[in-house]
Formats: structure tokens, C-alpha cells, sequence
């Protein structure tokens, strides 16, 4: 049963590895997925974060790259206030993402597919890459 799991999670980090990163500008947004996804946000070429959604584009439509000046909006915004020092309002973050940041993802089958491998991904990738996602679930020790 576990080498069953274990295989499709590794197929997905290789699908993952093999594909190439795409700077968020609004044509590639047009093109994500409307389906399940695990996605990486990358800067400088190096991970910063780690995020699963039910619906991608719409994530990154209503909640990353949204106009809305609130913290609920995104945590991921909620980051980049903190460890990029260069954004002081969420009002720049929007901008600063579609320059500075770029996107990977995966479609992932089901919802617990994507749960473990987000997991995965944060607990391969905390240490080395310090990742800045603030996960809560049971499956994150």
C-alpha cells in the first residue's frame, strides 16, 4: 500500500524537478490550471514557498497577486512583508511578486496526494532552502 503512495509521490517530484520555471507574468497566470495543483513560488532561483490549491488560478488571481490590502489575503504576502525587506506596504507586494518571482506546480490527483507532497516538499526544503510557509497540519512534525 505505502510503495503504491510512495511511488506517485515521486512521480510527481520528478514531474516537478523536470519542469522549468515560469516567471509570473499575466499571460502565464491566464494559463495555470483550474484544477488541484501543488505549486512552488521561487526567488532567486531558489524556493521561498510551498502551497497547495483546489483551484491554482484562482489562488494566485483572488488571493497572491490580489489588489486587496488586508493580511487575510495571503500568507505568502504576509512573508514577503517580513523577510524581503524592500516591500513595505501590500499595496507593492502584487508588483514586486510578478517581477521578482516565478511558479512551478504539479497537478496532483486528489486532496491527500497533495497534502503529503506539499508536506514532503516543506521537509525536504525548510532547512535548506528556509522556506517561509507556516504550516498547521498534523502531518508537519
Amino acid at each position: 500500500m505505502f510503495t503504491k503512495v510512495t511511488a506517485q509521490l515521486d512521480r510527481y517530484y520528478t514531474q516537478l524537478c523536470k519542469s522549468s520555471q515560469q516567471n509570473l507574468v499575466q499571460s502565464i497566470l491566464k494559463k495555470l490550471p483550474r484544477s488541484m495543483s501543488v505549486y512552488v513560488i521561487y526567488y532567486r532561483k531558489k524556493p521561498f514557498y510551498v502551497g497547495r490549491a483546489n483551484n491554482l488560478r484562482s489562488r494566485f488571481v483572488n488571493q497572491h497577486l490580489s489588489k486587496s490590502n488586508t493580511v487575510a489575503s495571503s500568507s505568502f504576502r504576509k512573508h514577503l512583508l517580513w523577510d524581503v525587506k524592500k516591500i513595505k506596504r501590500y499595496k507593492e507586494a502584487r508588483n514586486w511578486i510578478l517581477k521578482n518571482c516565478a511558479i512551478k506546480f504539479v497537478k496532483v490527483a486528489d486532496y491527500d496526494y497533495s497534502l503529503l507532497f506539499e508536506t514532503l516538499l516543506i521537509k525536504l526544503w525548510r532547512k535548506k532552502y528556509r522556506l517561509v510557509n507556516d504550516r498547521k497540519d498534523p502531518l508537519e512534525v
